[in-house]
């Protein structure tokens, strides 16, 4: 249902648009302006959990087994 509305919203703005009277040039800027605040703010979250919150010994530089 989530992927539903996400979606949803981004088809919703591509008709705003059109329906504001612009051509279709000014759809892929306006979903553009849509996703990549969400693309950046997720890899900068991702990148700060890692850091920050991750065991130690777990971080990403570790290696992911020991040898015996």
């Amino acid at each position: 249902m989530t992927g539903l509305g996400a979606n949803g919203s981004l088809i919703a703005a591509a008709l705003a648009v059109l329906d504001a009277g612009d051509d279709c040039g000014d759809v892929g800027p306006a979903a553009a302006a849509r996703t990549l605040p969400l693309v950046r703010l997720l890899l900068i979250g991702d990148a700060l959990a890692d850091r920050r919150w991750a065991a130690p010994g777990r971080r990403s530089s570790a290696r992911p087994w020991r040898a015996c």
